[in-house]
């Protein structure tokens, strides 16, 4: 989203490069990249295609950059839908935002909700999502049940470890998808 420039879009670029080295030798994880934007030039929710079964470039993540609004309920469970068409594997979808749904009819209190309750609809498909908070304009715990507050891009390695590692490793020896 728009509200994703400057230094946000920069960490947001590095988790997901961060992400995409951690993961990407195993064997046993399918990953998936993402991005997404709404409203440009209607209201919608368009889908970035940064990795998938079918997209691999190893160079796709230095496109990620700050667009035009977002639908963050849309977008989560669009992309749990697509990864779920892909891959039957329980797995672990990692949502990295500053919080702010906001789009055209589509902000505030409405979108905390819509945005909540689509989560709800995306573990219901079978994944964990985890928000990484680049920044809180909306407190996490209001849409997302699982998240990491990153302060800071050079500790995110460290605490996404430990969170993996005290929440997660179960569903990696269940051969995870993320």
């Amino acid at each position: 989203s728009g509200s994703m420039g400057g230094s946000r879009i920069v960490k947001a670029r590095e988790a997901a490069i961060f992400i995409n080295e951690v993961f990407k030798g195993s064997r046993d994880v399918d990953l998936f990249i993402y991005g997404h934007t709404a409203d440009i030039g209607e209201e919608n929710t368009e889908i970035t295609i940064y990795k998938d079964k079918k997209e691999s470039d190893p160079y796709a993540l230095s496109n990620v950059r700050a667009r035009s609004n977002n639908r963050d309920g849309d977008a989560i469970l669009a992309t749990a839908r697509a990864m779920r068409r892909q891959t039957q594997r329980k797995g672990i979808l990692f949502v990295l935002s500053d919080g702010q749904p906001a789009a055209h009819h589509y902000s505030g209190s409405k979108a905390i909700t819509d945005t909540a309750n689509k989560v709800k609809k995306a573990e219901k498909l079978g994944f964990q999502v985890i928000q990484i908070a680049i920044h809180e304009c909306v407190p996490s715990k209001e849409m997302f049940t699982h998240f990491v507050k990153m302060t800071d891009i050079n500790n995110l390695p460290n605490e996404l470890t430990m969170y993996l590692s005290r929440k997660v490793d179960k569903l990696i020896q269940e051969r995870v998808t993320v």
